[in-house]
């Protein structure tokens, strides 16, 4: 479990390193290399799609959005067991969409037992 949480962290420097370097730059190469590196690590096809014109985003909002990306992506095969994932990235007038999909498992929502959010606790 420590090699993994190191792994993340070096990721995390990584990505910090590369996005000080591209602030501002298409987002799109990035979302397409990240996709490549799950698929190779994990030995299953993520295709990433993108459509619409792409546009600058400020730094923090592309480290956001790689990052969410990213979870997103390492969730799909690290539990769903999918044969395919596809990440959809839709760039429209004055916004920016993600969606990720895959042929997992899923889970049965019936089974998962959620708190009421008035009883969870939150810090800013």
């Amino acid at each position: 479990m420590q090699l993994r949480s190191t792994i993340d962290e070096i990721r995390q420097a990584v990505w910090n390193l590369r996005l000080s370097s591209e602030s501002g730059k298409n987002i799109s190469p990035l979302l397409a290399g990240m996709t490549e590196q799950v698929s190779r690590e994990f030995s299953v096809p993520v295709e990433c799609q993108i459509s619409g014109k792409p546009f600058a985003l400020d730094q923090s909002t592309v480290h956001e959005l790689l990052m969410v990306a990213r979870e997103a992506l390492y969730n799909a095969v690290r539990h769903g067991q999918p044969s395919r994932v596809q990440l959809e990235i839709c760039f429209e007038k004055d916004k920016c969409s993600v969606k990720v999909q895959d042929d997992g498992l899923g889970f049965d929502p019936a089974a998962v037992s959620f708190l009421p959010w008035d009883t969870m606790a939150c810090s800013a």
